[in-house]
């Protein structure tokens, strides 16, 4: 009896300190009707199409049919000269219409999801006081940069606009239910506000 007790009060103090992290995402992907993936996590199309030929390493997924929430590693992108191999947390929300690839990068952040797109070769506005924008196309750019969706969006947070994709890179902010439960109140209302497409 003794060791049956010391058993499950092993089981359950593991359970609430060292996978306590595990435990939380595990609840709120379950409220939230997510699927999640601990193991051996896929990296969706989108994902993969935005971090281009640089190799992507999905940590864990929480996702339905409109979100993704990822942990991605991923080689540190060209030419920067920081740690070799960055974690990510990106939220994914399915975007209709299509949109050409537009981006916020955040000018204080050394790094942000971004910097894995031609930016050099895209239309650029002159950064402002949170974010430079870049585009494929100057139009959708331009809207983007003049969008409500701009004033939304907290200084550390980037955001990519992906053919059919709303991507935000939360990677200064913990992958916690909390934070979680925070961006994808914010991808949802930056939908709200994104320009018309015709």
């Amino acid at each position: 009896m003794l060791a049956v007790s010391l058993l499950v009060f092993w089981v359950l103090a593991r359970r609430w300190t060292v996978q306590s992290r595990w435990m939380d995402l595990a609840d709120w992907a379950a409220e939230n009707r997510l699927k999640l993936c601990t193991r051996n996590a896929p990296t969706p199309p989108e994902a993969s199409r935005l971090f281009g030929d640089t190799a992507v390493k999905a940590l864990l997924s929480l996702s339905d049919d409109q979100t993704t929430i990822l942990q991605l590693e991923a080689a540190a992108p060209a030419p920067s000269t920081i740690a070799r191999v960055l974690r990510w947390n990106i939220i994914i929300r399915r975007l209709e219409p299509a949109w050409p690839t537009v981006a916020l990068r955040p000018v204080g952040r050394p790094t942000s999801i971004p910097d894995y797109l031609p930016l050099n070769r895209m239309y650029g506005t002159i950064p402002g006081e949170r974010f430079a924008a870049y585009g494929e196309n100057r139009s959708a750019t331009l809207a983007l940069a003049d969008s409500a969706a701009r004033g939304l969006l907290p200084p550390d947070i980037a955001m990519v606009l992906l053919d059919h994709h709303l991507m935000l890179d939360f990677s200064t902010r913990p992958f916690d239910s909390l934070t979680l439960h925070r961006m994808d109140a914010l991808a949802a209302q930056l939908l709200l506000h994104l320009p018309a497409r015709s």
